[in-house]
């Protein structure tokens, strides 16, 4: 799935800032713990009303009636009753921005919670046939294939899902079949949209507009150079429409080639 910022602060619990502790809760050690005592840790969160996202934490220790978590005042329970690693989708309720584990009565939780994040939903992960012809494992091995495309690997998922997606749209906007693509798609179908998302994450932009030609991308350290031709659509490119050429005619006038030339 594709997510937003991170929403909560002192999520490692290095210090005690940001959190407040009610009854029975303390912070050391880079954890939170819990005397089983009645009481609550808090955070004020930043997290969209109505809206899914995704809690993670670690938990561990004694569990009688359990850790319940609130994320907004109208959210129902939910409950944690064994130790163990959490990814859990939650939608956030109303009246109020705190995200709350809950010892409600005593005895229900003596342990630890550590790792906290709380990270809206933006998109649901990726659904071959639909929003992409190539899926993210698929597309990290053809870059590695790729002479010069270290950058790809410094993306995270999310960036790589948005990639894909935008690719695919593009690459569905900018052809003509001959025939309409059904699975299982061809390599060649998946190394060109893998072509184009790379396309626009060197870019920065989904823009089929000419505009001056991409001659230079620097990740990090490292600089690529590549070799510029002239275009009126920087995201179709000659290898782009080479691998494209059996199954439809795309807009393309050379396009930048992102073929790296130079590393340095």
């Amino acid at each position: 799935m594709i997510l937003g910022d991170e929403l909560i602060l002192n999520g490692d619990f290095e210090t005690t800032d940001n959190w407040t502790l009610g009854g029975g809760w303390s912070i050391s050690n880079e954890q939170a713990h819990s005397d089983s005592s009645v009481g609550e840790i808090k955070q004020l969160a930043a997290f969209v009303d109505g809206v899914e996202h995704l809690l993670a934490f670690t938990a561990s220790g004694g569990f009688v009636g359990g850790l319940n978590l609130l994320l907004g005042d109208l959210t129902p329970n939910i409950t944690i009753t064994t130790s163990g690693l959490y990814s859990i989708p939650i939608t956030a309720g109303q009246d109020t921005s705190f995200l709350e584990f809950l010892v409600e009565n005593a005895g229900d939780f003596l342990g630890y919670i550590d790792g906290v994040s709380l990270k809206q939903v933006l998109a649901q992960d990726l659904v071959v046939g639909t929003d992409t012809y190539v899926t993210i494992p698929e597309a990290d091995t053809y870059f590695i294939a790729r002479y010069g495309y270290e950058s790809w690997a410094l993306l995270d998922e999310s960036s790589k899902q948005q990639a894909l997606a935008s690719a695919f749209t593009q690459m569905n906007a900018m052809c003509s079949w001959f025939t309409a693509p059904i699975a299982p798609y061809p390599q060649g179908f998946k190394d060109a949209q893998c072509e184009i998302a790379f396309a626009i994450t060197a870019t920065g932009s989904t823009s089929t507009d000419g505009g001056d030609p991409l001659t230079e991308l620097k990740a990090g350290s490292v600089t690529l150079k590549f070799e510029a031709g002239s275009s009126d659509n920087p995201l179709i490119s000659d290898l782009t429409s080479q691998l494209l050429a059996e199954y439809g005619l795309c807009s393309s006038g050379g396009g930048t080639s992102i073929i790296p030339m130079e590393l340095t």
